[in-house]
This record gives structure tokens, C-alpha cells and sequence, in this order.
């Protein structure tokens, strides 16, 4: 996720779009999994060998992920082009 962190942190609002899609498309792809798998009611069913290290590594994405919401309400409050978009982003992300 640093990479996209970077590309946040660019002067430029088409690179920080860029980021902003990239960042979506994460949450698309790997938000239900992250929220299952990090859930109150999260457990293997029957013999899973490999759950608790499926779930230390989503509760790893979760935080990272997380960690970028002060820099998404950041640029919400100084874009007017991308506030609406790493608002939802940063809501999105705060309900992981």
C-alpha cells in the first residue's frame, strides 16, 4: 500500500484519482474477505490449517488499509475535484 499512499501524497489531482481508484478497487476486492475474515463471528469450519494465518494476514491488510484514512480526510477537506470520492473512500474503509 505504500506505493499508494505515495501516489496520494502527489501534487497532481489526476495522479491522486489514480490513487483513488486504486484504492477502490482494493476495497472492492479484498473488503468482504478482510470483514469476514476479521468479524466477530470469523472461524474455520471443521479442520482449517491455514485460517489463522488467513486471518493474521487480512487483520494486517485491515490495519493498513485503515492507516490511510487520515490522509483521505485529509485531501476530502483540501479537494474540491476529490473530496466527495476519499470521503466515501475513508467511510468505506472506517467500516472494515
Amino acid at each position: 500500500m505504500t506505493v499508494v499512499e505515495t501516489v496520494l501524497s502527489l501534487p497532481s489531482d489526476r495522479q491522486q484519482q489514480t490513487g483513488l481508484e486504486v484504492l477502490a478497487l482494493h476495497i472492492r476486492a479484498f473488503g468482504p474477505v478482510i470483514r469476514d475474515l476479521c468479524g466477530p463471528g470469523a472461524r474455520g469450519v471443521g479442520i482449517d490449517l491455514s485460517f489463522e494465518e488467513r486471518r493474521e494476514r487480512a487483520a494486517k491488510a485491515k490495519l493498513v488499509l485503515q492507516n490511510m484514512v487520515p490522509r483521505l480526510n485529509s485531501l476530502a477537506r483540501s479537494s474540491e475535484t476529490l473530496g466527495v470520492r476519499a470521503g466515501e473512500l475513508a467511510a468505506q474503509l472506517a467500516q472494515l
